[in-house]
């Protein structure tokens, strides 16, 4: 079959060529004309030939139980890698800024009386900005992280695999978790409000609108993770046949996003 093909197609080259030499016209469209045979009987060899060969893809339906169970058992190495990247942030800054970490640590223990998932102890002079920056360090790895994945999931690289699926959604999810869990914290040992107070805003007016800010993020994040989330369990025929097409429209009366029902 593809000796058929190779042959159809150098024997329409070759009168193509012949016929195009001393006159540039287009092809000769008489059905009785040696070209137009040739360029037919190339339709029919590719036409057999895709019929035999291409074959739609076929994706499988996901299981709800099976991807539970996997969710359940990736969950412990996804939480130990979140906090691995939370407190590894802190240490980079610490070092990026010319600090000395003493301690890293991503096992829950007590810490001042309190139980910590991990922690980093380091020593430096920093100033007030640079201490706001290895305070805020791992929010900025979280966003990045989310940032990401939502770019990877409204894109034609998003993977079919659902097991591929399931680790994206496990990463995204330690990343949102940890983003969102302080919104609105007021213990003073909370990364965020430490990095309120090194900021000056010590009154709760103060602070509000980088809560909104913060809160209007970890929303969007967690839209995106929803829709993962539905992915995930629905097979990919399924989803992309519910997807609403979206179109950006730039005019000189508005910038927005187009929806077509």
């Amino acid at each position: 079959m593809l000796f058929r093909r190779t042959f159809f197609y150098g024997l329409f080259f070759l009168f193509f060529c012949v016929h195009s030499f001393g006159d540039p016209s287009v092809v000769n469209t008489d059905p009785d004309s040696l070209e137009f045979k040739a360029l037919k009987s190339i339709s029919k060899a590719s036409g057999s030939w895709q019929s035999e060969h291409t074959q739609p893809v076929r994706y499988e339906t996901p299981n709800p139980v099976e991807i539970l169970a996997k969710g359940a058992i990736l969950s412990v190495p996804a939480y130990f890698l979140g906090v691995a990247w939370h407190e590894g942030s802190h240490a980079l800054m610490v070092i990026l800024n010319g600090g000395t970490v003493e301690e890293f640590n991503i096992l829950p223990h007590k810490y001042n009386g309190s139980v910590r998932f991990g922690s980093v102890i380091y020593r430096g002079e920093f100033s007030r900005a640079q201490t706001a920056l290895i305070t805020i360090m791992p929010k900025i790895t979280d966003a990045l992280i989310l940032g990401a994945y939502s770019a990877l999931l409204e894109t034609d690289a998003y993977p079919s695999d659902k097991n591929v699926q399931l680790v994206l959604v496990a990463l995204a999810a330690a990343a949102w978790v940890d983003f969102s869990r302080d919104v609105f914290a007021t213990n003073p040992t909370e990364d965020i409000v430490e990095v309120y107070d090194l900021m000056g805003l010590t009154s709760e007016g103060s602070r509000l609108p980088f809560r909104m800010v913060h809160g209007l993020l970890a929303l969007g994040g967690a839209i995106e993770l929803g829709r993962g989330i539905y992915r995930l369990f629905r097979s990919e025929e399924e989803y992309r046949s519910l997807e609403i097409p979206a179109e950006v429209r730039i005019s000189p009366k508005y910038v927005g996003v187009a929806l077509r029902w």
